[in-house]
């Protein structure tokens, strides 16, 4: 298997065809400072004040885990929702 091997059921066959929902591992976490730090260096360039980019963020993110290796980071929790 490689690194980008999809081991935590993300989705299954459901009836119809549909797909649904695998257990998967997601983490829900507040940002880290360094996260944080980030996103201020870029609110000029967004023409928003820090205030405002939270609101639209929300306050928590979650690590979204394909394997033990391999994982989408720091997705804002109500781009995720």
């Amino acid at each position: 298997m490689g690194d980008l091997a999809v081991t935590t059921g993300r989705g299954h066959a459901g009836n119809g065809d549909i797909c649904m929902p695998g257990k998967g591992r997601l983490t829900e976490r507040p940002y880290t400072d360094a996260e944080r730090a980030g996103f201020r260096e870029r609110l000029a360039d967004l023409g928003l004040t820090y205030e405002q980019l939270m609101a639209c963020l929300g306050g928590t993110c979650v690590d979204v885990f394909l394997n033990e290796r391999a994982y989408w980071r720091c997705v804002p929790t109500r781009v995720w929702r």
